[in-house]
């Protein structure tokens, strides 16, 4: 087993800055479709834009540890609204632990298919695959036992939903990395300061 050293890098001011944008819209984004979806509903659409957010900032950067930074920071803007079925530390540590598989697997399985970033799709299809259980977990052992079915399918929707943003996430990376504006920004981000 081999981790990818090169992705292991400090982090600067303006690139956190951008990581709490992101949590920022996602955030906005799914409060507004809260007012428009059931619970359920909002539940598939909020694993859609975080993936989404998140797979663009790890396309971004090429760095370990934005999916850590990225999801807490949604976390605690988040702290208080039911848009996953917890709230509160509960959110905030479900949101750290998936964070945590994402990083492992984005460190340890480095697999680029035809241009196509497998770890990136891999490590957040799996993270959000085991988000549900997590969640569950931290609410109460006993839910898990008494929904076994109904947790199975909402695992399912959730990895079903980030697949979905994976693959929409890079299809908008690869329209938009080679564009003028992309280039200035990610050499905007590289200077130092």
């Amino acid at each position: 087993m081999k981790i990818a050293h090169e992705h292991i890098m400090k982090f600067r001011t303006k690139e956190f800055v951008v990581i709490f944008i992101f949590a920022i819209v996602a955030f906005m984004i799914n409060y507004l479709f809260s007012l428009v979806f059931d619970s359920s509903y909002l539940f598939i659409v909020g694993v859609f834009v975080l993936v989404l957010l998140l797979d663009l900032l790890v396309y971004l950067y090429k760095k370990s540890f934005v999916a850590m930074i990225f999801l807490t920071s949604y976390g605690v803007m988040s702290f208080n609204f039911l848009d996953f079925g917890v709230i509160g530390f509960d959110k905030v540590i479900g949101l750290f632990l998936v964070s945590i598989i994402f990083e492992l697997i984005f460190l340890v399985w480095k697999l680029n298919v035809y241009g196509i970033y497998v770890d990136v799709v891999l490590a957040s299809s799996v993270m959000m695959l085991f988000f549900p259980l997590l969640n569950a977990l931290l609410v109460s052992f006993d839910v898990v036992y008494s929904f076994p079915v109904k947790l199975i399918n909402l695992m399912l929707v959730s990895f079903g939903s980030s697949l979905l943003a994976s693959g929409v996430s890079y299809i908008i990376w690869r329209s938009v990395m080679g564009e003028k504006f992309m280039l200035k920004f990610r050499a905007y981000l590289r200077r130092l300061g």
